[in-house]
């Protein structure tokens, strides 16, 4: 009794899926036999868009983020981007004795940039932000091995200082 009542169960539930399909002719696409719409109609997909750039970085009053960061094995710090679309520079220095990786990520945890930084080596990336991108931009670092570690992180709004 139960597999009757389970075999109309699934056979009213594959009439009603196949009713709320639309078919293409298979004449048309022989390898698409049937096609679901998506109840998804606007979805919102983060790309980076981001490029390191050769110019120093600028300090000003507007400066969003400057300090010096020392830590042992991981340390992180973020600025916030308030939802205004435009450029914001960073620039992050590797001040300490050891290689460290650094990594910058977005509000909904996207790699924008990641890049190995050698004791001495300094990067300064344009970020390009939209309106949805606004929230709190985190800036990760780390030793290989564990060790202490220090860097010079600054970002400025680079709309409002070039």
């Amino acid at each position: 009794m139960k597999r009757v009542l389970l075999g109309a169960f699934l056979a009213l539930v594959l009439m009603t899926l196949l009713t709320s399909c639309s078919y293409q002719d298979s004449t048309e696409r022989s390898n698409e036999i049937l096609t679901v719409e998506s109840p998804i109609e606007h979805a919102y997909v983060e790309v980076p868009n981001v490029r390191v750039i050769e110019s120093p970085i600028h300090m000003s009053s507007s400066n969003i983020l400057d300090q010096t960061i020392v830590f042992t094995g991981q340390g992180s710090i973020f600025f916030e981007e308030k939802g205004i679309e435009g450029k914001v520079l960073v620039y992050v220095k590797n001040i300490g004795k050891r290689a460290l990786s650094y990594t910058l990520k977005s509000p909904t945890k996207t790699v924008w940039y990641s890049t190995t930084l050698a004791p001495g080596e300094e990067v300064t990336t344009e970020n390009i932000f939209k309106l949805k991108q606004a929230g709190e931009w985190y800036m990760y670092f780390s030793t290989s091995d564990g060790s202490a570690g220090s860097v010079t992180v600054s970002a400025i709004d680079a709309e409002t200082n070039f």
